[in-house]
């Protein structure tokens, strides 16, 4: 393992800090933005800032990663393999738990989007997130 002397992983804990205080407001009933939203007025959230700064370390952290790669190949195989197993374990986790949050018409193991599910988000292209019972969210009245 190479030593890493950086402060990136001091980064990533404050941002991940300021999205939590600002996700914490309306979890514990609060309906206030933060307190830095209180101070500038709505114009800046602590979550604003934690997500920006999320994406550019990740956005520097990925292109440094291109440059070690020893070929285009090489990079694309080495993001494959970081980011396909924890899709596929958070895939099969998500089809064996909802049975206990499903509520249909349809039986759960009756409905076709569950044979669908795991092999449509796997390929990235044609994402099943808004499916239920084969209708979309925004088609349905609540």
């Amino acid at each position: 393992m190479e030593n890493r002397k950086n402060n990136f992983d001091f980064l990533r804990l404050l941002f991940a800090s300021f999205v939590i205080i600002t996700h914490s407001y309306p979890l514990c009933g609060i309906f206030e933005c933060d307190w830095l939203c209180q101070i500038t007025n709505g114009q800046v959230l602590f979550s604003y800032i934690g997500v920006k700064g999320f994406f550019v370390i990740s956005g520097y952290l990925v292109f440094q990663s291109l440059q070690r790669s020893n070929n285009i190949l090489d990079y694309y195989w080495k993001r494959c393999l970081r980011l396909f197993p924890a899709l596929f374990v958070v895939l099969f986790l998500t089809v064996v738990l909802s049975p206990f949050v499903y509520e249909s018409d349809i039986p759960f193991f009756h409905n076709k989007s569950l044979l669908t599910y795991l092999p449509n988000n796997l390929s990235i292209y044609n994402i099943q997130y808004t499916r239920y019972n084969n209708r979309c969210f925004s088609e349905q009245s609540f």
